[in-house]
Formats: structure tokens, sequence, C-alpha cells
């Protein structure tokens, strides 16, 4: 770690996480504020599947094991909504055969999936890709949702080459999502797995205790308020010219630099190298509001015993991505007798809903 430096545009040590919220503004509801959290909103991410070795010695290293909170034993049972009610995504072979999800016509469409030939392009859509090996069905009520939900994108846009690239990856190899899953597992069955927990974890204070506990253990090598204005190097070094918090610019010299500006700000920065970033500007960053949602436990007859549901494009008379049940997935993120829920709305599919208050 010895001469890394971290150089952050605004008062804040790494991407804002989490936002909390006072009881009585995520609650519509008048009841007193929990005794130990209240409320805890995720402002962005809401959860880490663990199962990195380097994660969990990041974890150990920086002592939060014991903040840390596991999630609720039904994290891996998602909702899809289809004909307006919430129907649970199959995780088997045989809850694929019965779910209520995909009419009987999808289901043999997807068993004949071994039998499509490769694709003749390198670089296809999503929705290209999945029509062609499983049909239109499986897009609109499975893949459609769920680059919605981790992209707030269209699968229409996205490259199956880079979205979902072990998908493309099994078509490659084997000529077969179903049989190169197949052989995959059986592969993987013979070989050494790490000694590393799984499973989706978040902290007690939200996913912004990483960061800031990062923060605090890296000390004098983080520099605040000081956005970057120009970026050039000259093949064995880079020079960094930074605006400090009283507006003077200065220039920091590195070996080596990691730049995780969002794409489009990257592009309006003066960057001397060759090729140029123009062509950044033009990659599209979806819009994306989160709500936090609260209600009284009775209010909603659903039992919430999942990670949360899907919205899919062909059902889009409800208007949002999708929602998270918050205070089912982590203990603590609602007062006893209530829920929270956060919802996504926008997106590539609905970018003014958005920005509309």
């Amino acid at each position: 770690m010895a001469g890394v430096s971290l150089i952050f545009p605004n008062g804040k040590c790494g991407w804002p996480l989490d936002e909390r919220r006072q009881f009585q503004k995520s609650f519509p509801c008048p009841c007193p504020p929990s005794e130990s959290l209240g409320p805890a909103f995720e402002h962005g991410p809401n959860s880490v599947r663990a199962g990195s070795a380097a994660l969990e010695m990041i974890i150990d290293d920086l002592g939060l094991n014991d903040e840390r909170i596991w999630a609720n034993d039904t994290a891996d049972t998602r909702y899809v909504v289809r004909d307006g009610k919430p129907t649970p995504l199959p995780r088997s072979v045989g809850s694929f055969l019965t779910t209520d999800l995909f009419s009987t016509r999808a289901k043999l469409r997807c068993l004949a999936e071994p039998f499509v030939g490769r694709r003749d392009t390198f670089d296809e859509s999503v929705a290209d890709f999945t029509r062609r090996r499983l049909g239109r069905e499986v897009l609109d009520y499975a893949i459609a949702p769920f680059v919605g939900g981790v992209f707030a994108g269209s699968p229409e846009d996205l490259s199956v080459e880079h979205a979902f690239h072990r998908l493309a990856a099994l078509e490659d190899k084997y000529g077969s999502l179903f049989l190169g899953a197949i052989r995959r597992a059986l592969a993987s069955s013979d070989e050494e797995t790490p000694d590393v927990p799984s499973g989706l974890f978040s902290f007690r204070g939200g996913l912004q205790t990483l960061p800031n506990t990062l923060a605090e253990a890296l000390g004098g090598r983080i520099t605040l308020n000081a956005p970057v204005r120009a970026l050039n190097t000259d093949g064995d070094s880079w020079r960094v010219a930074v605006q400090s918090a009283d507006k003077e610019n200065y220039t920091r010299t590195f070996d080596a630099l990691v730049c995780t500006v969002p794409l489009p700000q990257l592009a309006t920065m003066d960057v001397d190298i060759s090729g140029g970033l123009t062509p950044l500007a033009n990659v599209r960053y979806p819009p994306l509001s989160v709500l936090a949602l609260g209600y009284p436990r009775e209010a909603v007859n659903h039992p919430l015993g999942g990670f949360g549901l899907l919205v899919p494009p062909v059902e889009d008379e409800f208007n949002v991505l999708g929602t998270i049940f918050s205070s089912t997935l982590f203990p603590e993120r609602a007062p006893d007798g209530h829920i929270l829920l956060t919802t996504f709305v926008g997106g590539a599919r609905a970018p003014n809903r958005a920005t509309t208050d």
C-alpha cells in the first residue's frame, strides 16, 4: 500500500453508498424510531456477494467481521411480475417445469436449446442472443427484467459478450447453455473450493461502512474535495492536475493511475493520451431514482419472503423496474411491526420517470 494515494472530488471517501433517513421521513406512520439503528436506506448497492478471498482478507484486516450481517435465508428467492402478480423465479429443473412464470410452449422451447446453432457474429445483443437460444418469453419474463434490475438498461442495447460473458462463453465452448452449464458444474465439483463464506451480506451501518473504514485506515493518503481537471502521461508516469478546496490548481505525479470517474465526465477532462476520449462522451448512463417506502406490516398482504421482485417491460403498467424487500433481506432495516421497501424507477426503459418529482 506504500505510495498509494486516493483523490476524491467531494468530501466523502468512495461513491456514496448509504443514506440514512430519519424514521419520520421514511415511514409515514406515527411510531417511535427503532431503538437500535432505525431504518437504513441504501442509496446505492444493497448487498455484497461473499466468495472472494481477497474481500474476506480486507474485511478481516479492517476488523469488520463483527459488523457484518448476513441476508435472510429466503434471499435466494426472487419474484417476477406476471399477469400483475409476483411469481417466484424458478431455481431448479423441477420448479422450472411446474412454474407459472413460463407457458408450456416456452418450456418446450427451452428444452430445445441444445439443438440451436452457434451465433455467426461476435457481437450480438442480449435480446437477440436470448430470443435465438431460449425464445421470446424467456427474454420477456427472465432476461429483460434482470437486465432492468441489474443494469437499469435494455437487453436490446447491451452486448451479450460484455454484459453476459459467461453465457456467451458457454455457447462458444460447448454449443449449448444447458449442456455447458452441466459440464461446467461437473468439472467444478472436482475442484477444491476456497474456504471462504458464501451468501449475501451487508454491515450494520450499511455498505458505506466499508469505504469509511478503509478511509480511516488509509489516513493521510486520501485527498478530499479535490476534483481532477487534467490527466497526461509521458509513457513512464502520469501527471494529475488537481483543484484544491481553496480553488488553487496543482499537479501530482504517479507511476500508475486507476481512474473510476464516470465515462461522460472523464470525456470532459483534459486528457492527453493517444486516441483521445471523445467517444466516451457517447456512453449513456440511464438515470435512476431510488425510493424508500415504509409501511406498517399489516398494510402489505404479500409475505415478502425473498430478495425482492422484478417488473418486466411487458408488465410496465407498474411503472417501476423492481423492488427490494429491504427489511426482509437484512435485520434492523425497519422498526418492529413495519417494513422497508426499496423501489427503482426509470432506467433505459423510462428515463423520464427517474427525473419526475
